[in-house]
């Protein structure tokens, strides 16, 4: 799926050495029609654009030229790749133009970006082009993924990283425009800036064989922005995990009394409890403690207890409970919300954010039954 040019399918690449200067030529196959750009970062050649891959995200946050990161398999502590916004090919003023091993992948990302194997690409014949970005418009995110590294982990897929990615702002080029300006996330991806390298956890569900996940990260967490909206539909993945932990559970019980390991009375106690929403959701979090989450849910149990304080609820101080409470709260009685806690259902949606991620990531409801 080439670049297109009046109509040619600019399909092959060569690279010009004007007394040190670097251009890339894409051209068609009869060599009629071309288009030459200048290539501005240090040239280094070593790696061979075949065994690296590209994708395109977005980022409204970390979209600066030195928003550049390492990308790590945090589990296997496996390096999986580079991810760095389109200026930072153009760019000469950022902290990275001497970064040798950056440089190389610069080389592959240019590469990729002209051979655009992911969409096909037509050119407005009417602009003139001298940089990739008057190709790439808006600063793409390029992520470059190592073949080499990603064939170390088991089943690799990226779609199961995407979660993970979503956390500090990255969501995959796609027909959703990215919308998002939230503060919250905002303030969250921006304590990023500065460090080396990104640590990305695997799912431990596929992505893509849920329509809802699927769309959780491809559609509404990059185009819906009201905090109401939002905190509905996370809160809908925990009313998932619920049910997927009740069919687990269920099915264990039935095997105890079947195998006569409980009796009846116990059987229709557990039963009960099962059905309860506030238990469960408990009992996941809870679960999910013992796996450690990778943010302060300190923030979410501060907040959560602010803003029902401030509408005279009681609460306990499990955070199981302390979700299900603000979700009735919310749900049933958002009407009496001021417009000066809009900030703090802010925060607390954000933070759930979080701990909806860190469930998809580390939570598996038979290992929590």
């Amino acid at each position: 799926m080439p670049i297109y040019y009046n109509g040619k399918d600019l399909s092959n690449l060569a690279i010009i050495d004007e007394k040190g200067d670097y251009f890339f030529k894409i051209f068609d196959n009869e060599n009629q029609i071309s288009v030459t750009l200048e290539y501005q970062p240090t040239l280094e050649m070593e790696y061979d654009y075949n065994d690296f891959q590209l994708e395109l995200f977005d980022n409204n946050y970390l979209n600066a030229e030195n928003d550049v990161f390492q990308i790590y398999d945090k589990d296997e502590k496996i390096r999986l790749g580079w991810i760095f916004p389109l200026s930072n090919l153009e760019g000469s003023e950022n902290d990275f133009t001497d970064n040798l091993h950056l440089n190389r992948y610069k080389f592959v990302a240019f590469h990729l970006l002209l051979l655009a194997r992911e969409k096909n690409i037509d050119l407005d014949t009417s602009q003139r082009l001298n940089s990739i970005s008057d190709i790439y418009k808006n600063n793409p995110i390029l992520l470059i993924l190592s073949n080499s590294s990603i064939s170390k982990i088991k089943d690799f897929s990226l779609d199961n990283y995407i979660p993970s990615l979503s956390k500090y702002g990255y969501y995959k080029q796609n027909e959703y425009e990215n919308l998002l300006t939230l503060r919250s996330k905002n303030e969250y991806c921006l304590k990023q800036r500065g460090r080396a390298d990104l640590n990305l956890i695997k799912s431990q569900r596929d992505i893509n064989s849920n329509r809802f996940f699927k769309e959780l990260f491809s559609k509404h967490l990059k185009s819906l922005e009201h905090h109401l909206v939002r905190f509905h539909i996370l809160y809908q993945v925990i009313e998932y995990i619920l049910t997927e932990r009740f069919d687990v559970v269920f099915a264990n019980l039935i095997g105890e009394y079947n195998a006569k390991k409980i009796i009846k009375n116990d059987f229709i106690e557990k039963i009960n409890e099962l059905g309860k929403e506030r238990l469960n959701i408990r009992k996941v979090i809870n679960c999910l403690r013992e796996k450690k989450c990778d943010f302060q849910i300190l923030d979410l149990e501060r907040d959560c207890k602010d803003l029902l304080s401030a509408h005279n609820k009681k609460f306990k101080n499990s955070l199981g409970d302390l979700i299900y409470d603000v979700r009735n709260l919310i749900v049933h009685n958002y009407r009496n919300i001021e417009d000066s806690e809009i900030e703090i259902i802010e925060d607390i949606t954000h933070e759930l954010e979080l701990l909806i991620i860190n469930i998809i990531e580390k939570y598996y409801p038979q290992e929590c039954a």
